[in-house]
């Protein structure tokens, strides 16, 4: 996450949160397994989600059509 948190840099901000640490933010998101990663728009709307281990280019595949919205 670190490396695509580098090059998406400006454009998508990429936050870790440990659910275990904060049952609040993690029952706000449905959040039931780990890992799970939100996409939210600018208005903070959830706009994708995937759950379970994903490749750099998974997740890459997952950002760059909601960057192209």
């Amino acid at each position: 996450m670190a490396r695509l948190a580098e090059e998406y840099a400006g454009r998508v901000e990429i936050t870790y949160h440990n659910i275990w640490d904060d049952a609040k933010l993690a029952s706000a998101y449905r959040i039931s397994a780990t890992p799970t990663l939100v996409f939210l728009d600018r208005e903070g709307k959830e706009v994708s989600r995937l759950v379970g281990f994903r490749t750099e280019e998974s997740i890459r595949a997952r950002i760059e059509p909601l960057l192209a919205e």
